[in-house]
């Protein structure tokens, strides 16, 4: 009875594990994702920023 239980609680502490890691592995995607994001709106305002002063300068 003794080792059964232990087997029990052992497969329920390996599902318990896995739910936490794909838990850690979305999140970390989520937040690369963000990331990866935000950096991507600042290059493109670089270019709209750039794009504006040469028409800027082709004006004057």
């Amino acid at each position: 009875m003794i080792i059964k239980r232990e087997g029990y609680f052992d497969v329920n502490n390996k599902i318990i594990r896995r739910k936490k890691t794909k838990f850690k592995i979305i999140i970390t995607f989520f937040l690369i994702l963000a990331l990866l994001s935000l950096t991507g709106c600042k290059n493109n305002q670089n270019d709209e920023m750039r794009r504006l002063e040469t028409i800027e300068k082709e004006i004057f």
